[in-house]
């Protein structure tokens, strides 16, 4: 492996990562008060995790584990037991109530601590998936196949804007200034290029794991979408506009994935 096929590498997965705060400056041209539109941006949060975590990372891991030598069967069964593993971590960090302190304290009352509790794993879950997917990015690079390291590095960057829009707009709900709300979203890409300098550096190690760790982290997303955006926006009765805006974050992804391959 020589020094410029890493620096490629890495900066590639530093410009996917970029587009995360770009996507979540967005924000910035928005008017009027977040908690207004909560059930609009978090249904469009949960749009674009859902068709995140099916085209950018199951099916990427399928593939992954199918070039490594699985057979189809072997291959589905490694990403859908992965795919558990990740909603079970999730489960067990929000049972356990680890995020107690993000939420800022016991001292909120309930539905504000619960609220809290619900955007901040949506963050973690947001940054868990952007280390796969800069891992990805930097195998890409590492096998010497640049048309299609380009292809992916272009695809998960362009599909990363509606992701730092989501998690910035989620941020709003909380009552986040729109600057910081843009900085936290952004910081979650910070993932990318670490996970591409990891695997650009050491494919021969990384490759093979790529597969699990895509799966574990469309588990975490999938949970959070199930388990805490669905039911909070249906909670607060805005059902309809709330299924809209996940259709439309969910078809945003789907074209986004799609044309770009």
């Amino acid at each position: 492996m020589d020094w410029a096929t890493i620096a490629t590498g890495t900066l590639a997965g530093l410009a996917t990562g970029f587009a995360t705060l770009v996507g979540a400056a967005a924000i910035l041209l928005g008017r009027g008060k977040a908690a207004a539109r909560q059930d609009v941006l978090l249904g469009f949060a949960a749009g674009v995790m859902l068709s995140a975590s099916y085209l950018s990372l199951i099916v990427p891991a399928a593939n992954f584990a199918n070039r490594a030598g699985h057979g189809d069967f072997a291959a589905a069964l490694m990403v859908g037991m992965a795919v558990l593993v990740g909603a079970a971590s999730l489960d067990w960090l929000r049972r356990s109530d680890r995020l107690s302190g993000i939420a800022l304290g016991q001292t909120l009352p309930p539905d504000v601590r619960q609220a809290h509790q619900r955007v901040w794993l949506l963050v973690i879950a947001m940054t868990a998936h952007n280390l796969p997917e800069g891992a990805a990015v930097g195998v890409g690079f590492a096998a010497d196949d640049y048309r299609v390291a380009l292809g992916t590095a272009i695809g998960i960057g362009v599909q990363n804007l509606p992701e730092g829009l989501a998690v910035a707009g989620a941020l709003l709900t909380l009552g986040w200034s729109r600057g910081k709300a843009v900085l936290v979203s952004g910081a979650t890409g910070v993932m990318e290029p670490l996970g591409a300098l990891i695997a650009v550096t050491l494919v021969s190690l990384v490759a093979p794991v790529l597969p699990v760790a895509m799966g574990w982290a469309a588990g975490a997303m999938l949970y959070i979408v199930a388990a805490e955006l669905i039911p909070a926006v249906h909670r607060e009765g805005a059902r309809g506009r709330a299924t809209a805006a996940l259709m439309i974050g969910l078809a945003a992804m789907l074209v986004l994935d799609i044309a770009l391959g």
